[in-house]
């Protein structure tokens, strides 16, 4: 996952770099991760039941700092910062 969000975020050292960057910017974050999908499914890898299980648990973590971020976004608007 990193190496290609890395493309779309240079100067990142590792994947926590590259989601704070995210943070900055949702829409663009998202218009990312979408490349990130759509370029994995045109890898066409096929994962074990295992790795599939690591798959969903790193989407609901990446799920929940999306959600942070949005979070610390809407209490900067509402404490003026």
């Amino acid at each position: 996952m990193f190496e290609m969000l890395n493309k779309r975020y240079p100067g990142t050292k590792d994947l926590k770099d590259v989601l704070d960057v995210a943070c900055l910017d949702l829409t663009k974050a998202k218009e990312n991760i979408e490349y990130y999908f759509e370029e994995k499914d045109k890898l066409e890898i096929s994962y074990t039941e295992e790795e599939s299980a690591q798959i969903v648990a790193s989407r609901a973590c990446l799920a929940l700092i999306v959600a942070e971020c949005q979070i610390k976004k809407s209490m900067m608007g509402l404490f003026g910062r």
